[in-house]
């Protein structure tokens, strides 16, 4: 997994159950899970697209070693750094993930965590609230203290979700297969065996062409793999 360090994604940016509001003006109060800053999750990432969704692949590329190489870093696929963090939802009485890019994170959320006096930054509360209509690409999300406690990370006995669970883990062969073809092997894999297995139909008045196309374009859709 190519994690990389808050220097090493302003040097690049030079991209579970997931929280979110969904309507503007919606609020929630919230901890981030954190001692320090320097435990938070930031993943180097390519985006790409598999059937009608968006979905994050690894960058095999190490930051710390200028020889090592990335199929898809080379192939121009759009690269991410991401920043995946692990917020107490009080509302909820759980723990989920907020994703938000490096950019915003850096500039909107980092330099608040900074400033905290608390012992750990879990020990401040927050209320969040959304502050733009749904789709509006330039919705906020500002941050207001809400108060300062004795609350330490050794307070929550609740493991806490894995933050990479979501992004593809592909190898070079794979990688260059997806440049080369659109699809990664084993998606290749699933539509040939299911077609091979599928029994023959009688006619439907449709072209058998136009049939297998359609059958194809499903298979190919990706199924998502639940976080929990």
């Amino acid at each position: 997994m190519a994690k990389v360090s808050i220097d090493e994604a302003r040097k690049s940016t030079s991209g579970g159950d997931f929280f979110s509001l969904k309507k503007d003006k919606e609020k929630a109060n919230i901890r981030f899970m954190y001692k320090t800053t320097k435990d938070v999750d930031i993943y180097s990432v390519h985006e790409v697209k598999i059937g009608d969704k968006r979905r994050l692949v690894d960058c095999i590329k190490d930051p710390s070693n200028p020889e090592s190489h990335c199929p898809f870093c080379d192939a121009g696929v759009k690269k991410l750094q991401r920043v995946f963090l692990l917020v107490y939802v009080e509302q909820e009485e759980k723990v989920k993930i907020w994703e938000r890019s490096f950019q915003y994170y850096d500039r909107n959320i980092l330099p608040i965590l900074e400033q905290l006096n608390s012992e750990e930054i879990v020990g401040t509360r927050f209320r969040v609230m959304r502050n733009g209509a749904p789709g509006d690409m330039k919705t906020t999300y500002p941050l207001m203290l809400v108060e300062a406690d004795d609350t330490k990370m050794e307070d929550f006995e609740e493991e806490l979700p894995r933050t990479d669970l979501t992004i593809l883990q592909k190898t070079a062969e794979e990688m260059e297969e997806f440049v080369e073809t659109g699809k990664f092997p084993e998606q290749a894999e699933e539509a040939e065996s299911e077609e091979e297995e599928r029994p023959a139909k009688k006619s439907s008045g449709f072209k058998k062409s136009a049939g297998r196309e359609v059958a194809a374009s499903e298979d190919e859709k990706p199924k998502r793999r639940s976080r929990f």
